[in-house]
């Protein structure tokens, strides 16, 4: 993987997109600071052996950029992975609809006779995605953020 730095805070790369199994989507999507973001749960972890690739797959990704980024910029990182963990409840992966600048670009492609706008998918729908990340960005609590992004989204 080849990181290129744009500024002391933040490294472009590519990967290739990972097409998930289809994941339930834990609550209907958001806004957050002029993103959509959309939360999958990693559902029956114990039963589905895609769903436990998918998991390991994306956060074997995440330790990889992150030790990149780690040998770079010669600081005292933590990575702060978008698959929440609690004990309690499932994982979960925060995936956000590509933006430019502020506004919602739809080339996120949502492949649904039913759904033509994702703000209108009800939580608990199962749906399949093809994401990936393009961009790393250092904090300034020294935290590495990798954000994953909806290229394809499937019911």
């Amino acid at each position: 993987m080849k990181l290129k730095k744009i500024n002391h805070q933040l490294y472009k790369f590519s990967t290739e997109a990972i097409q998930t199994p289809f994941m339930k989507l834990l609550f209907t999507p958001s806004v957050l600071y002029n993103n959509i973001i959309l939360k999958m749960e990693f559902t029956n972890l114990n039963t589905n052996l895609q769903l436990q690739q998918c998991l390991e797959s994306i956060s074997n990704l995440e330790i990889e950029i992150f030790n990149e980024v780690s040998k770079i910029s010669n600081k005292d990182l933590t990575l702060k992975s978008q698959i929440i963990q609690n004990k309690q409840y499932n994982p979960y992966l925060l995936a956000k609809v590509i933006s430019k600048k502020t506004k919602f670009n739809f080339e996120t492609q949502i492949h649904s006779s039913i759904y033509q706008n994702i703000l209108t998918i009800p939580s608990s729908t199962l749906l399949k995605l093809n994401i990936y990340c393009d961009t790393v960005w250092i904090t300034s609590q020294n935290q590495v953020i990798i954000k994953w992004k909806i290229k394809d989204l499937y019911s």
